[in-house]
């Protein structure tokens, strides 16, 4: 066939099976829910119903749609009967509704429903933010927002949304209102100062460019008035808001220093929880010097508030403590903190957001998940004799949702298996059974795929390290498939055991795919994870690295057609793999990578990450060194790129603050200028994560087609 036929197959496959993985929904959130019986059978059923209750999952649920080149969001309602610890799904006969909500909170009694939507600009005319209540039946209540504050935080880390327990107020989380400015020569305007239009505003980084000052709200619905919380310490950037009571909330404060550095996925700043009056009368910091406090939660009998923390001058990402505050007294103690090494068990808590209910009926336990070597579970933690219990045996990765009398809601998946909804009864200390409550496809072909953990050794004092294998589908037994190493970003972040759109899909097209969770990864222990600052370039480099070579040496697949694909620090990795041994690596797909820390320091939102990563010490006032800069070179791929072998595809966002895509270009430029196979994708609206459903789209096909091509597969 003709290499243009050739290509137009490669396509076709990558389209098909991209649209194979978006033909079913992922899930973005879930929530229990009591049913009330209807009011003739009430009586009937009142000696019964403590045995025999009804139940609601309420679940919004996020799919790709490749007509719009949005992502449609619907909510689900799906029942189930709780007969003593017997849970039984029941058939749903309710179809799925659209919503628009970006930021939602049913009220304690379930009976009312804050639902905030997206935005709304219409030309010439002011830009509106609503947020409506919903009872059982209709919109009773709607406001407008955006004359109070600028936008509402949605899903950065400084986003909260929480009602009062009478169910009057409602306090949440918004940027604070700026004053509008004119140029110097223009006609007076109410309301303006003029000269004021270009003065910098130092925003939160990657993914949150439009969060500078983020403050304390509180919708009163009695008198329909808005007021911002006040005698707030103006040094700190408040969210993450929930109330103590009718007259105080507790909140998240993240203190912004001399200037914001980049605050989405990490977590090694400053920060304290405060306690603030409603009313201003009082504001009291709670929490320990050194480290950021944050998702606090109050139990349900208001006696006790746990929050979890991270330490501020270490990895980006790294192990957490669970924190608890008797409310009364306001003595701080630990519940669980993570061991120094891998000996036990129970290798650590890594865990960034506990679920807005995470409380056992009788406030004795309190539920999270967490990663779990290349898994991710769902542990109980007893509050009174400080005990960590795992709650999931199933490997793959778990999620909790919600925890209602006892109930646990859960999402499950693995390499072959889409998510799916579980519920678990906590009774007697354990969850005996966790019973799907979603359906399944059983047409997914993605089921039939077969994958594995194993250990491989990467030093010569026998250290190892986990990778995730995904064996091929559909495998010719006269001939071994291709191998697509898989890496990870962060480098801290995990690669866990779930269903993953590249993972999932390059096994699913015939490929054997590995995924490393190298010596450094989350998950582990502490002092795996600190074994990686300053061995960037090397460490994370050569685990991958061996663990292919030993992939290799078992014969599992074709040694000439090994490809990796990487994002960020994986792309990191993955340049340093074509050009340290580019006589293995035919081809590679890179998103947003890390090519030259030496120049990406000056640029990217977290300067502290070049730092520590190459491991030197770091402060604001820090000026740069020769010696420091030369340390960031030699650690990065760029100085490789001469050795380059492989045909490699780059694609960009351009509006990436993390990774700027100056890193990606300037590799690009020089792998073109030395002849080499490169080609460049920059997609101009999209930030480092490149998830919007027109570019994930595109860099799916575009990426798999290349592969399938550069190794004629």
């Amino acid at each position: 066939m003709s290499s243009d036929v050739l290509h137009k197959d490669y396509v076709s496959r990558a389209k098909d099976i991209y649209k194979e993985y978006v033909s079913h929904p992922s899930i973005l959130a879930g929530y229990l829910s009591q049913s009330d019986p209807p009011s003739k059978e009430k009586s009937a059923l009142n000696s019964a119903h403590e045995s025999q209750r009804l139940f609601n999952v309420n679940a919004t649920w996020g799919q790709k749609n490749l007509i719009t080149l949005e992502e449609d969001k619907f909510k689900t309602c799906l029942q189930f009967e709780l007969n003593h610890t017997s849970i039984e799904p029941l058939e749903n006969s309710v179809l799925p509704t659209l919503t628009q909500a970006v930021l939602e909170c049913p009220s304690p009694s379930g009976k009312l429903q804050a639902v905030i939507l997206p935005p709304n600009e219409v030309e010439g005319k002011d830009k509106k933010q609503i947020l409506q209540i919903y009872s059982q039946q209709c919109c009773i209540q709607s406001f407008d927002f955006l004359k109070y504050h600028g936008n509402v935080s949605i899903g950065d880390f400084f986003s909260g949304i929480c009602w009062s327990l009478e169910e009057d107020k409602i306090v949440y989380t918004a940027e604070k209102k700026r004053n509008k400015s004119r140029p110097y020569f223009s006609d007076y305007k109410e309301d303006t100062t003029p000269g004021h239009e270009y003065d910098f505003v130092d925003y939160w980084g990657e993914q949150m460019m439009e969060c500078s000052s983020p403050q304390i709200f509180v919708l009163d619905r009695s008198k329909e008035e808005v007021h911002v919380l006040s005698n707030l310490p103006e040094e700190y950037s408040l969210g993450q808001p929930i109330l103590a009571d009718d007259n105080s909330i507790v909140c998240v404060g993240v203190k912004t220093e001399s200037f914001r550095l980049g605050l989405r996925t990490c977590y090694n700043r400053t920060g304290y929880l405060f306690h603030l009056a409603i009313d201003g009368s009082f504001c009291d910091k709670l929490g320990e010097d050194g480290r950021l406090a944050f998702s606090p939660r109050f139990s349900p009998n208001r006696e006790f508030l746990v929050y979890l923390d991270q330490a501020s001058d270490g990895p980006h990402l790294s192990e957490c403590r669970v924190m608890i505050i008797d409310w009364k007294t306001k003595q701080l103690n630990i519940v669980i903190e993570s061991p120094d090494s891998s000996a036990t068990e129970f290798r650590g808590l890594f865990c960034y957001k506990l679920p807005r209910n995470c409380f056992s009926a009788d406030c004795s336990h309190m539920f999270l998940s967490s990663s779990n070597n290349s898994f991710e579970d769902v542990y109980s933690l007893s509050l009174q004799e400080h005990k960590i219990t795992q709650m999931t045996k199933e490997p793959g990765t778990w999620e909790l949702f919600d925890v209602f009398q006892n109930l646990l809601l859960a999402s499950f998946s693995t390499p072959s298996n889409r998510p799916r909804l579980m519920v678990g009864l906590f009774h007697d200390g354990v969850i005996s059974q966790w019973v799907q409550v979603s359906k399944s496809d059983s047409s997914c072909r993605f089921q039939d795929l077969r994958w594995e953990i194993r250990q491989f050794i990467v030093s010569e004092s026998s250290e190892h390290i986990d990778a995730i294998l995904v064996h091929p589908l559909d495998q010719a037994k006269d001939k071994k498939p291709p191998l697509a190493v898989y890496l990870h970003g962060g480098p801290y972040s995990p690669c866990t055991s779930q269903f993953s759109l590249w993972i999932s899909s390059i096994a699913r097209l015939g490929m054997l795919c590995v995924v490393p969770n190298f010596r450094g990864t989350l998950g582990y222990s502490r002092a795996s994870i600190r074994t990686l600052a300053g061995k960037i370039g090397r460490q994370d480099v050569d685990d991958v690295h061996k663990t292919v070579g030993q992939i290799l040496s078992e014969g599992l697949c074709d040694p000439d057609k090994v490809v990796c694909i990487g994002g960020s620090h994986g792309g990191f990795i993955a340049a340093h793999l074509l050009g340290q041994f580019p006589k293995v690596y035919r081809a590679a797909v890179i998103r947003n990578p890390v090519t030259n820390l030496a120049s990406m320091v000056g640029v990217t939102d977290i300067p502290d990450w070049c730092y520590f990563n190459c491991g030197h010490e770091y402060t604001q006032s820090t000026i740069i060194t020769g010696e420091v800069l030369d340390s960031m070179l030699s650690k990065s791929p760029i100085i490789y790129a001469k050795e380059v072998q492989a045909s490699v595809l780059i694609y960009l966002g351009q509006r990436d603050c993390r990774v700027p895509n100056s890193q990606g270009l300037a590799y690009y430029k020089l792998l073109r200028s030395l002849g080499k196979d490169v080609k460049l994708l920059t997609y101009p609206k999209s930030n480092h994560s490149l998830r919007e459903t027109p570019v994930e789209a595109d860099g799916f096909v575009n990426g798999v087609s290349f592969l399938l091509e550069a190794i004629a597969f």
